[in-house]
């Protein structure tokens, strides 16, 4: 288990960050991909789907990539919030987070980690002639790329949680954590609550 009833919530909340950044670094750990969810207003639909967790820093902002052209990018314009779900198989320990997202594209920033960051085929995944979610008639009509890898397209989320909780599954006597704060300047709040 890696939370244990006798943890106090911060410690609990420290261990579940420490975990989150183990995953950004290391491609084999289970917090290494993150659902992300967002809400489309036009159809009044949710949508849901994985990305790899890049970063996180020290105040819990989560850093994730994607293509500027993807659905997800113009149903977080329009909202502005989105929930992402962290799962460790092993562990058994469940982390979703609330989150205010930054889009960064055609940006000092976005062009910070194009440069730092995505280099030679990973490029592919953010330069496609064609954008995700176009009709297409076979699908390597979607494996076109232009000669020249450019950050055109290129798009980075920063995911600043207002809202966390944490949940050890444990047989009969599951364990659960919520945790708040109303900006990232300040020390998350949380407590023990009813799983």
């Amino acid at each position: 288990m890696l939370i244990k009833a006798k943890n106090k919530p911060s410690q609990a909340l420290s261990t579940v960050i420490n975990e989150i950044k183990k995953g950004s670094r290391d491609s084999r750990h289970p917090y290494r991909y993150v659902s992300l969810a967002t809400f489309d207003p036009a159809a009044e639909e949710p949508n849901i789907r994985m990305l790899i967790n890049r970063e996180i820093n020290k105040d819990g902002t989560v850093t994730l990539y994607t293509d500027a052209r993807t659905h997800k990018v113009n149903e977080l314009k329009s909202i502005g919030n989105a929930a992402l779900l962290f799962w460790h198989d092993h562990h058994k320990v469940q982390v979703t987070l609330k989150a205010e997202v930054a889009i960064h594209n055609d940006d000092e920033v976005a062009e910070e980690y194009w440069k730092s960051d995505v280099h030679g085929a990973a490029q592919k995944a953010y330069t496609p002639l064609v954008a995700p979610g176009e009709r297409i008639e076979n699908p390597s009509d979607a494996h076109n790329w232009p000669k020249e890898f450019t950050s055109e397209y290129f798009c980075v989320l920063k995911c600043v949680p207002f809202e966390m909780e944490i949940l050890q599954l444990a047989g009969k006597e599951h364990l659960r954590l919520k945790f708040k704060r109303d900006n990232p300047e300040e020390e998350w709040q949380g407590d023990w609550i009813a799983p």
